[in-house]
């Protein structure tokens, strides 16, 4: 950063630009992949994903556990001219730490007790194709100087090998809490983490993007076989639940209320949604580290999302009749569903 010292007599200031994050735009998709969302900050990560995609540059995902960081790394590599290599998952919290090297890295016949075979590790099994590192916090610091290596050079060592071999893979690495802390705490290499940090996305609490439910529960009843619309006191349980474990509680919550119903043949009304404590509304972060306008510009805009979507299901996909309900003309309320892009097909279905 350039910056310029001007004294006036005894004093001296310093004067310095500005510096500002490129602004992402929002893509106009409710879907990418298997990720589902039409709030801002989805379509903002969709837009991230489709640049970054066709790059081999390293991605770290930071998300609460359930929000789907899996399947973002997936979207990753299906989006890469990598898609039709492997994609390799290894999941540091859910291997045992003293096969951890091993599982990465490979080994070499007789290289520890145990090892009747040489075998391949992840990231040479993944040759021309992507290896996504779940639950990195779990990586030992042992290894974290193996993996810094492996990146920077494109070689592996395998366990128990006189020779490096060579590896094509790009890393897509996620942790469930934001590694710059752990890298505060001494738990995690700043080394690696500025190597692994060459693009970051961060997947949002459920919480969070609470005018996604009903895109997501819809999505999750059509692939169990329900054909429903999803509107009414059930939807507004659900809206207002806390979701501590995010998308995948929402997708368990859902399967559950399926299997007690017993039946395909009801509608999503009649569905037995057990939750724990909800909320009387919406409930709405409030972006407190935003200025004031800027925060409640967001309140509002997350608030039109979620009404004129709702309002519109609930009218049947009748504009006229949502506009009636809302007490404003129709071209308003066509002007909001455009403004949010809260329902592109049903937009479409409205010009045409």
């Amino acid at each position: 950063m350039l910056r310029t010292f001007v004294r006036y007599g005894v004093p001296e200031v310093t004067v310095e630009p500005a510096c500002r994050e490129t602004e992402i735009p929002l893509k106009n998709a409710e879907r990418l992949g298997g990720l589902i969302g039409q709030s801002a900050s989805m379509r903002r990560l969709f837009t991230l994903i489709e640049r970054t995609a066709p790059t081999d540059c390293t991605v770290l995902v930071e998300g609460q556990t359930g929000t789907g960081k899996k399947i973002l790394a997936r979207t990753i590599h299906e989006h890469s001219p990598r898609c039709k290599g492997p994609f390799i998952v290894i999941d540091c919290a859910a291997t045992a730490e003293s096969l951890l090297e091993s599982e990465l890295f490979g080994h070499v016949k007789g290289a520890f007790t145990g090892a009747i075979n040489s075998r391949d590790g992840a990231l040479r099994r993944a040759r021309g194709g992507t290896v996504f590192i779940d639950e990195l916090t779990s990586l030992p610091l042992t290894l974290q100087g193996k993996l810094l290596r492996a990146l920077e050079t494109r070689r592996i060592h395998p366990v128990g090998a006189d020779h490096e071999v060579d590896v094509d893979l790009r890393i897509v690495a996620a942790a469930n809490r934001p590694l710059s802390d752990e890298v505060k705490a001494g738990r995690f290499r700043e080394d690696l983490y500025f190597r692994l940090c060459v693009v970051r996305m961060v997947l949002p609490p459920l919480r969070d993007r609470r005018e996604d439910i009903p895109l997501i529960a819809k999505h999750f009843l059509r692939s169990a076989g329900l054909e429903c619309s999803v509107a009414g006191p059930n939807l507004d349980r659900l809206v207002g639940y806390a979701w501590p474990g995010n998308v995948r509680e929402l997708r368990n919550t859902l399967q559950r209320a399926l299997a007690l119903a017993g039946s395909r043949d009801i509608s999503f009304g009649q569905l037995p949604i057990h939750l724990g404590e909800t909320t009387a509304d919406f409930a709405w972060p409030v972006a407190l580290e935003a200025p004031f306008k800027q925060s409640k510009d967001q309140l509002v805009e997350a608030f039109e999302r979620v009404y004129v979507s709702q309002l519109l299901r609930r009218s049947s996909g009748n504009i006229s009749e949502a506009a009636r309900r809302a007490g404003v003309s129709r071209r308003h309320f066509f002007r909001l569903l455009r403004k949010h892009a809260a329902l592109p097909r049903m937009e479409a279905r409205a010009a045409g």
